[in-house]
């Protein structure tokens, strides 16, 4: 065999040598690595070379290697099935549904409520009551600003006795058609004065004083006197009492058909809201 060139060894030093069988002719041999060498560095600097797949699956035509066998993967896959599968995955989907829709429901209610009439707000509504409903002679309580309201529709007799009630005499002068804008209808607040009153020794109270914040024996026992006790609110009992007006049993005070004071602990007469008559039959209070 001839020696080769410098070049040309160098150049097979380079390329990846190939067992062949010891027939070929060397020279041709020679030729044909170079050949390839030549193909792998165009490829290498065009960039084709690293974007060519150099795998290829063992399983690729079975016709050809009928001796390769797929390996089973029997022992990795789910024994349950396909429908119990999707079974689950429903599940979960639905409940993630509720979830989410009870969270809206949630998040909707707290913005309503945040742009909602807060409870001061609430509090300065009116309220308008149909009169016609009311029999002559007849009590009727309604709730307003949290309190109980009387409306009273007095006969021509109780209309008389109040008018002819000495009124100058009484612990809260005023008269009775202070009190009404019509004399047939009285519209009063259901509680009684909320401020400290002067009490005799011999009272009877259906609660027990806080004796620490009893002031000195000195000083006459004051205490806070309102119509609304701490369970349901001690409201004045209609058509009751010595005068025939109300009656309050928690202090037992007595007012008359026109619900000024005139008997018991209370100092001042019931209070009387702002109301107007819109119509003959119809009353708006607030």
């Amino acid at each position: 065999m001839p020696p080769l060139p410098a070049a040309r060894s160098n150049l097979l030093r380079l390329c990846p040598r190939q067992h062949v069988p010891s027939t070929i002719n060397p020279s041709f041999l020679a030729a044909t690595q170079q050949r390839r060498c030549k193909a792998d560095i165009v490829e290498r600097h065009s960039g084709e070379y690293e974007q060519t797949p150099r795998f290829e699956s063992p399983f690729k035509n079975r016709e050809e290697n009928p001796t390769t066998k797929i390996p089973s993967f029997a022992n990795y896959m789910s024994k349950k099935g396909e429908t119990s599968n999707k079974t689950f995955q429903y599940f979960m989907v639905g409940g993630m549904g509720l979830l989410a829709a009870a969270g809206a429901k949630a998040t909707v209610q707290d913005f309503l409520v945040n742009m909602s009439a807060s409870a001061d707000v609430l509090a300065q509504a009116k309220v308008e009551i149909d009169l016609a409903a009311i029999p002559e002679g007849k009590n009727v309580i309604i709730k307003w600003r949290g309190k109980p309201v009387f409306i009273r529709h007095r006969t021509a007799d109780e209309i008389k006795e109040a008018e002819d009630t000495k009124w100058e005499t009484l612990r809260d002068p005023q008269p009775d058609s202070d009190r009404v804008k019509k004399p047939e209808w009285l519209i009063m607040l259901g509680t009684l004065p909320p401020f400290p009153i002067s009490l005799p020794s011999s009272t009877f109270l259906p609660f027990p004083l806080d004796r620490s914040k009893q002031p000195s024996s000195n000083l006459t026992t004051k205490i806070l006197m309102t119509g609304v006790c701490t369970h349901l609110g001690c409201v004045p009992i209609g058509e009751s009492g010595d005068f025939g007006g109300w009656f309050c049993p928690c202090h037992g005070s007595h007012y008359d058909i026109s619900g000024r004071a005139r008997k018991g602990p209370a100092p001042l007469n019931l209070a009387v809201p702002e109301y107007e008559f819109p119509e003959d039959e119809k009353v708006i209070i607030g």
